[in-house]
């Protein structure tokens, strides 16, 4: 309960702009990207799905991290998918930082450092699961790069890592990452499972993406419904 109410508390502090499910929360990070980070969130509400005392009995939510690529912004998510109906069939926690690629390639810094310094920041205001099994990962485009990297260089970060159209922008990377997946697999090395998503150039970019969101969240071991009130 105590978590729960702290949620809500930076929710009322945080929110910059954001409709009934989506928040917007702005973050000052200090380390790869020190400033001001814009990050867009998806936490199971009151009154849209579950009661509060529904809420309350769950105190942490599972949460997948996703990721957009170079030519997205965070809002894309919400603006061209699903996925607030997905996050609230399967009561999991979603958040979409809004990352500055051009920032990030004039710094030299990767993508990861970026995003493991910005979920911790999430997890000091959101109930968000600290159990591997329960955590996931996310990305299109370079934001599948992103993550697939992010999966090898923090292996006890999360379960599964999903990369979707990693090869229509960074073939070679995303082949790199991989044979890198298939040889530690073979090895019984713990890292997560991979998961990947080719679009062979779908004409209907975020069409493609949304079915593909869709079917993310069917695959993972998520709780669908658990209260069966709607």
């Amino acid at each position: 309960k105590r978590q729960l109410q702290k949620m809500q508390w930076y929710i009322k502090v945080l929110v910059i702009l954001g409709d009934f499910i989506t928040k917007r929360l702005v973050m000052k990070l200090y380390g790869c990207m020190e400033g001001t980070v814009n990050m867009d969130v998806i936490i199971p509400e009151p009154d849209v799905f579950y009661k509060m005392e529904e809420l309350e009995a769950i105190q942490v939510f599972p949460v997948i991290c996703l990721f957009h690529g170079k030519t997205h912004t965070s809002t894309d998510w919400v603006k061209k998918t699903s996925l607030e109906r997905y996050a609230m069939e399967n009561q999991i926690a979603v958040v979409m930082p809004c990352i500055e690629y051009s920032t990030l390639e004039t710094k030299h810094e990767r993508m990861d450092v970026f995003a493991e310094e910005a979920v911790r920041t999430a997890e000091l205001y959101l109930p968000l699961s600290l159990k591997k099994e329960e955590r996931f990962a996310a990305g299109v485009a370079e934001g599948a790069c992103g993550v697939m990297q992010w999966g090898l260089q923090s292996p006890n970060e999360f379960g599964t890592v999903i990369g979707i159209s990693a090869d229509r922008v960074e073939e070679q990377e995303s082949e790199k990452c991989r044979e890198t997946y298939q040889r530690l697999k073979q090895a019984d090395a713990e890292i997560p499972d991979l998961i990947e998503y080719k679009d062979g150039q779908a004409a209907d970019q975020w069409g493609y993406w949304d079915k593909t969101l869709e079917n993310v969240f069917e695959t993972l071991p998520l709780k669908r419904n658990l209260y069966h009130n709607w």
